[in-house]
C-alpha cells in the first residue's frame, strides 16, 4: 500500500475551514439567537475588508503554487554521469 502526503496547500486550506467551522459554532451556538444574528449584521458592515483580505490570500496562494508543488523525479534510467555524480 503506497502512503502519500497530502500537499500542504489542500492541509492548509482544510485547518483554515476547519477554524471558521469551530468559529462558527461557538459564535453562534452559546448565545442568544439574536445575538447571532446582530453579529451577523454587524459582520456584513466589514464585508469589503474581509473580501479585500480573500483576495489577497487567494492571489498569494495562486502565486505560490508554482513553488509549492513538488518536482517531478526523472523517468527512465540515469545517465552513467548522473549515477555517479555523488561519488567521491
Amino acid at each position: 500500500m503506497r502512503c502519500e502526503r497530502i500537499p500542504l496547500i489542500v492541509f492548509l486550506l482544510l485547518a483554515l475551514l476547519l477554524l471558521m467551522l469551530v468559529g462558527l459554532a461557538c459564535a453562534c451556538l452559546t448565545d442568544d439567537p439574536m445575538q447571532a444574528i446582530e453579529r451577523l449584521v454587524t459582520a456584513l458592515a466589514q464585508l469589503p475588508t474581509v473580501a479585500v483580505a480573500w483576495t489577497f490570500i487567494f492571489a498569494t496562494v495562486l502565486l505560490a503554487m508554482p513553488r509549492l508543488q513538488p518536482r517531478n523525479a526523472g523517468r527512465g534510467r540515469a545517465s552513467p554521469a548522473a549515477l555517479q555524480r555523488f561519488l567521491f
